[in-house]
């Protein structure tokens, strides 16, 4: 990685807020949801990224509301992932556990927000761990949109099927709220360290210009590279940009809300009256 926190996925999502929203996404169960985030990143080329993420959600929401069985489970699709990693459904097996089990936010709350809440106690029933298994066919909506020579520009508007959360940017202290001009104007610059979008670059004869931001290409290959993949994000319908970049006009959750929504249990403040 080079020193730019911000960084865009194959559709150009910024990567930071697909994070977020397929947390938000699992905390909802919302399946389909869920698995298009997962696999925005999976097929991003952040397939490790993506598990040490879904292994970090696990220790914080899950661990305590569930049996060993469940981390076990997830440990177990990620080694038969490592070893035949064309078995591209076990990400997706790995989020449909986690989706059909319970959950709590009071750690994640403490560590991450600051908030104290009430203790714990998990209701762990006893009872055979039944896991969750994707086949193929059930992830094929999810693959890497191709374009046709000439038609790049029209795959944003089919792969926005779901719009960034942007709404918990503020307590989740998002690191960049304002994208407009990076996804309009330097896109590509912001793709550089999407594995994907650097191997497109480099079977072009693309080089990084860290000074400019820019992403330079000799002139007798920069037709190939924008024939398949100029998506022309500055030229896209604005309710298409916004899906990826929000209107900066989102009412941001509060604490308190979030707690409300998820089921956290922050320690009410007792206010002393003074005896007259």
């Amino acid at each position: 990685m080079t020193q730019n926190s911000l960084v865009f996925t194959r559709y150009l999502y910024p990567k930071e807020q697909v994070n977020h929203s397929l947390l938000i996404s699992l905390l909802e169960k919302q399946t389909d949801e869920a698995l298009f985030w997962a696999y925005e990143l999976y097929y991003s080329g952040f397939q490790e990224d993506l598990y040490l993420f879904i292994q970090h959600v696990y220790d914080m929401f899950y661990k305590t509301s569930n049996s060993p069985a469940l981390g076990k489970c997830i440990e177990d699709l990620y080694q038969k992932w490592s070893q035949d990693k064309e078995q591209h459904q076990i990400f997706g097996s790995i989020i449909k556990n986690l989706l059909c089990r319970p959950y709590n936010v009071n750690q994640f709350m403490e560590i991450y927000m600051g908030v104290k809440c009430e203790p714990y106690a998990p209701d762990l029933k006893e009872g055979k761990f039944l896991r969750m298994n994707l086949k193929p066919e059930d992830i094929k909506i999810y693959e890497n949109i191709e374009a046709d020579e000439g038609k790049g520009r029209f795959v944003l508007e089919k792969a926005y099927r779901y719009s960034i959360r942007k709404n918990v940017a503020t307590i989740f202290s998002c690191s960049h709220m304002d994208i407009k001009k990076q996804y309009r104007m330097q896109w590509l610059y912001y793709c550089w360290d999407c594995p994907l979008w650097r191997q497109r670059i480099e079977n072009c004869g693309g080089k990084v210009n860290h000074e400019k931001l820019e992403i330079e290409f000799d002139d007798d290959d920069v037709d190939a590279f924008y024939d398949f993949y100029g998506y022309e994000p500055d030229e896209q319908k604005l309710e298409v940009q916004n899906k990826c970049i929000g209107t900066d006009s989102e009412k941001q959750m509060t604490l308190k809300e979030f707690a409300d929504k998820y089921g956290g249990t922050m320690v009410k403040k007792t206010i002393k009256l003074a005896r007259k």
